[in-house]
């Protein structure tokens, strides 16, 4: 589902732009744990109550009258939120890993006459190995390394 959704965009993202956000995200679960923790000692019994997203918007629905219970039903969904989030990213690390995998089994960069050089000089763009120099998925530019001829 993620990878039909959100394929496209991740292929235009770095594997450490995805990175990144994954662990930006897991930040901000930890940050949401942690405050949920300091001010959820103080409703126990509603805490345990609230096992699902739908028993706690009932639950802050029912609360109008006490702020600080609100506060901290808040914080709960808020952490629900950011769990989502990450399990996002977390996805989107693997459809990333599987893009490149699929990008290194290309014939660019897989063919019988490949150089060790050229694996390394061609670049992703949208999807697509290219030059980094023509930009043209099959080079026009004129290298010249020692021992490889490429006027083939």
């Amino acid at each position: 589902m993620f990878q039909t959704i959100f394929g496209d965009t991740i292929k235009g993202l770095t594997i450490e732009h995805v990175a990144f956000h994954f662990m930006e995200e897991v930040g901000e679960v930890a940050t949401a744990v942690r405050r949920l923790y300091e001010e959820a000692g103080k409703f126990q019994s509603e805490m345990k109550k609230l096992d699902s997203i739908e028993t706690a918007v009932k639950a802050y629905t029912q609360s109008a009258d006490n702020q600080e219970l609100r506060e901290v039903i808040n914080l709960k969904l808020s952490l629900a939120v950011e769990i989502a989030d990450s399990y996002s990213w977390w996805s989107a690390i693997y459809i990333k890993a599987e893009q490149i995998f699929k990008e290194s089994q290309s014939s660019l960069i897989r063919g019988e006459n490949t150089n060790f050089i050229f694996q390394r000089v061609y670049k992703t763009r949208r999807g697509k190995l290219v030059c980094p120099n023509c930009n043209n998925t099959k080079c026009v530019c004129q290298f010249f390394f020692e021992g490889v001829d490429n006027q083939k």
